[in-house]
């Protein structure tokens, strides 16, 4: 059986503990570390672009290049520019974030690293804001999954059940459709991309155009035996698992990866 990602070694490269440990200098080599991690956590002037001659003033815990003659920290350019938090909150923050697997509220993170509940509402927000701004442009391709999950208006009932409404079938002009494509890690056995679409209701309109725009035609797609996805049978090698009878066909044909996405989110 594939390990889970969770339990691997990948999921555990940085750790409170570690971050906890830190001096100031050791928290900016580790942060330069990430941030120019293509350059061998060497700095990259952000003004002129040069990675040669550049400096440490160690008294600020600055760089200086020695062609543009300016200084910067390691978080010039970055979501974390201007910031006046120590860099070990910086680091902590993102792990928190980062191995909340159902999320984490701003309260939760002012009260784990003693900062104000603004700059914890802030920081967070940054951080969701990376995931769109950085979020890769390439299409998706080989094995994907595909499903979609109503979310939103939902009325808790009545204590007494003489005062309950059934809304069963009443229209609920906020309730929205959360449709996740996930392509397949074949190595790990999970995923390894995934993208998330806001829809007004489950269409095979706007589906088609989803998968169209961010799945190469000609790869593989599974999904469950909604009828709004039938079409994709037409460029795409189409795999459906019928959900009132299994969770995974004969043939190996589920879109599970969707349905946990779903199911965390």
């Amino acid at each position: 059986m594939t390990q889970h990602f969770l339990l691997s070694s990948r999921a555990k490269q940085l750790s409170l503990i570690q971050i906890a440990k830190m001096s100031d200098s050791e928290a900016l080599k580790t942060f330069a570390d990430i941030r120019w991690h293509s350059n061998g956590g060497n700095p990259i002037c952000p003004h002129c672009g040069n990675a040669g001659k550049i400096y440490l003033i160690t008294t600020r815990n600055e760089y200086k290049c020695n062609e543009y003659h300016k200084r910067f920290s390691v978080t010039r350019g970055t979501l974390f520019h201007s910031h006046k938090l120590p860099l070990q909150i910086l680091l902590c923050a993102i792990v928190l974030f980062v191995n909340a697997v159902k999320g984490i509220s701003a309260l939760q993170l002012s009260r784990d690293l003693d900062i104000q509940y603004k700059s914890a509402f802030v920081l967070l927000h940054k951080l969701r804001e990376s995931l769109i701004n950085y979020q890769s442009d390439e299409p998706f391709n080989e094995v994907c999954e595909i499903d979609g999950v109503y979310v939103g208006n939902y009325i808790r009932p009545k204590n007494n059940i003489n005062d309950r409404i059934d809304r069963r079938k009443t229209f609920k002009p906020n309730k929205r459709v959360v449709i996740s494509l996930r392509q397949r890690d074949e190595i790990g056995g999970s995923a390894n991309k995934s993208r998330t679409f806001v829809l007004k209701s489950e269409n095979a309109f706007d589906i088609n155009n989803i998968v169209r725009k961010y799945i190469l035609r000609g790869s593989e797609v599974h999904t469950d035996e909604n009828v709004w996805y039938s079409d994709l049978s037409d460029h795409y090698t189409h795999k459906v698992v019928n959900h009132a009878i299994e969770y995974m066909g004969s043939s190996g044909e589920n879109n599970n990866q969707a349905e946990n996405y779903n199911a965390i989110n």
